[in-house]
């Protein structure tokens, strides 16, 4: 059973509930993080099995992030901290976590900063997921919240990190 295939076109509320199970088998509390539906939209496409869908889902409902050690050596160092510094500010002033509003920010921080969107998006990933492989980064904000985002306080990102 754990390896049961997860159909593409299964309905959001199925995988949803299957997902949960799999996830309180993991000891993470379903309940405990963003809207399971919302998580389960993130995934779908992108995991085979419901366990990869809850692998994948568990960095929704940590408190604390666990990273990946050559993701964090590379993304979150002391040289990242401006580009944590200058997104935090953006994001803060954002009104919602839509992705027209988050284009909007990423597009801001990287003329302001210089950069492409990889050097901005993969520590933030990295940030917020613990490793490199995740959903997007638009659509990991929009289901994770402002308030979850701003949780996270990755290490080398400082004190003007995400918690600001």
């Amino acid at each position: 059973m754990a390896q049961q295939p997860l159909h593409q076109k299964a309905p959001l509320r199925a995988a949803g509930g299957s997902a949960a199970t799999f996830l309180a088998e993991q000891g993470i509390d379903p309940d405990a993080g963003p809207d399971l539906a919302a998580v389960v939209g993130t995934l779908q496409e992108r995991s085979a099995t419901l366990v990869e869908m809850a692998a994948g889902a568990e960095f929704y409902f940590l408190d604390q992030v666990v990273y990946e050690e050559k993701a964090q050596a590379k993304f979150l160092k002391v040289a990242n901290r401006e580009i944590f510094a200058v997104l935090a500010a953006e994001l803060e002033q954002c009104g919602d976590f839509s992705t027209d509003q988050l284009e909007a920010v990423f597009g801001r921080v990287m003329e302001r900063m210089q950069l492409k969107f990889g050097k901005i998006a993969q520590p933030l990933r990295v940030a917020l997921t613990g490793g490199t492989s995740s959903p997007g980064i638009y659509e990991i904000l929009e289901v994770l919240g402002k308030e979850r985002t701003f949780a996270a306080h990755p290490p080398g990102a400082g004190q003007s990190g995400l918690s600001c």
